[in-house]
């Protein structure tokens, strides 16, 4: 099989969704199949067997595109669309996996051409932008019917948890296939690299982790807070966080 992957944010990074497109790419690849991954201009190339990654060239330069909606990411949106609607009438795909917002784009592509999309729903998207910006709350319940266009219209939806999944079913997707997570460490090694950790970090026997960006729509703050009530009962825990820009670490 042919595929596109519509990632639109800078590829490869470690953190949460590039991480993510990563072991789909993997995946994919160690399957047999033939893959394309249209993404930003940021990022570190990857290489496995049959895969080629296709980068947008945006007019200006910039830099630090940041998950979540900006004006930065809009512009790059901008030239994530273009350059597909160029790559899936160049190349004959079976199939295009669409990431975060790039959804719409295979809405309003795959659509026109009858090509079959798939929903990868990473987060709510109205969810970050209401969070982010407060005075488009009262457009709430638009945001939530514009998401569910592409819900309803793709092939399948892959949302990362069940209140995703719950989303997509409301929407009247055709498809819903939850993707939970898994453990990056092999069977066998478990304990013994969890025993590297306590030793190295002299951990307490508890220890509660968090991994991905720290962007205010995560609930960090909630995070913190609830960790502080933890520590007022016991000392004998441990929060790891684990992501983020050197800007939210510091904050």
């Amino acid at each position: 099989m042919k595929v596109l992957i519509l990632a639109p944010h800078p590829f490869y990074q470690a953190r949460g969704t590039p991480i993510a497109v990563d072991l789909l790419v993997r995946a994919l690849s160690e399957r047999g199949d033939n893959v394309d991954l249209l993404t930003f201009h940021e990022g570190s190339d990857r290489l496995y067997e049959g895969f080629r990654i296709y980068r947008i060239q945006p007019f200006f330069e910039i830099k630090g595109v940041r998950p979540g909606f900006s004006i930065k990411k809009l512009y790059c949106d901008i030239h994530l669309f273009f350059r597909f609607a160029c790559l899936i009438k160049k190349h004959h795909y079976d199939l295009v996996h669409a990431i975060e917002e790039s959804a719409f784009m295979a809405l309003a592509i795959c659509s026109l051409i009858k090509k079959p999309f798939v929903y990868d729903m990473d987060s709510s998207m109205t969810t970050q932008l209401v969070s982010r910006m407060r005075f488009l709350r009262p457009l709430t319940k638009f945001f939530r019917w514009a998401e569910s266009l592409p819900m309803h219209y793709a092939n399948a939806v892959v949302p990362m948890c069940e209140d995703l999944a719950q989303e997509a079913r409301r929407a009247g997707a055709q498809h819903v296939v939850v993707l939970k997570d898994i453990s990056l460490i092999q069977p066998g090694d478990r304990h013994g690299k969890v025993d590297s950790l306590r030793k190295n970090f002299v951990l307490p026997r508890k220890i509660a982790m968090y991994i991905g960006n720290l962007e205010y729509y995560q609930g960090i703050d909630l995070m913190l807070e609830s960790f502080a009530l933890v520590r007022e009962k016991t000392n004998n825990v441990a929060l790891i966080v684990i992501g983020g820009v050197e800007e939210d670490i510091s904050k």
